[in-house]
């Protein structure tokens, strides 16, 4: 019993040696990678597109299943399959949606994708089980555009009461009124809130709260 016992305890201490040994390798090939270099705290990969494609990311969304719903500048969605493959190879990219308008939001609900875009909040979804979007429904286009170059508007993911926020680009100065439209998931409407002196933000979010 005493030697069963004095072996296990060597056997432990070799583990623990070794988890040891392979934690203090780990840190010290992180260590060894320039400052700035995110490989060292998250994995990344990069994933091959479609041969003659151009895709300016604008926004993304998780789907159910582990894919993502890529939105991009030039107004169309991309969905990617098996995008958390080990393989990059293994990753197929599918377009979705096309003919919108600088996607810079994209939020899923209730099967529905979420999009906003310059000149309003769709909601779009594949209702015939084709791998394209064939329903596309607008539940909010409040805010109007002219034309002008700096006319953005992000989206937000959805909140805990189901509201998305869209954060609007100024176009005439800095003195100019920055509206923060809500879209409801659950009516469809809307409404504003008017928060002066916003100029160019980029995103929105919500508190841990």
């Amino acid at each position: 019993m005493k030697y069963c016992f004095i072996l296990f305890s060597a056997l432990v201490g070799l583990l623990a040696a070794g988890f040891s040994v392979d934690a203090q390798k780990k840190k010290k090939e992180a260590a060894q990678k320039p400052a700035g270099d995110e490989s060292a705290y998250y994995k990344i990969q990069s994933l091959p597109i479609p041969e003659g494609e151009v895709l300016e990311g604008g926004a993304i969304e998780i789907l159910p299943g582990n894919r993502i719903a890529f939105g991009t500048r030039r107004g169309e969605i991309w969905i990617i399959d098996n995008a958390f493959t080990d393989d990059p190879k293994n990753a197929k990219f599918s377009r979705f949606a096309h003919g919108m308008h600088e996607i810079l939001g994209l939020a899923y609900k209730d099967e529905w994708l979420y999009v906003t875009q310059r000149c309003d909040v769709t909601r779009i979804k594949d209702s015939k089980g084709k791998g394209r979007a064939d329903t596309f429904e607008v539940v909010t286009d409040g805010w109007e555009i002219n034309g002008d170059y700096h006319e953005y508007a992000f989206g937000s993911k959805f909140d805990k009461e189901g509201n998305l926020w869209v954060v609007l680009c100024l176009t005439g100065s800095f003195t100019s009124d920055a509206r923060y439209p809500r879209a409801s998931s659950a009516t469809a409407s809307r409404s504003d809130v008017t928060i002066a002196r916003r100029k160019s933000p980029n995103v929105m979010s919500t508190g841990g709260q």
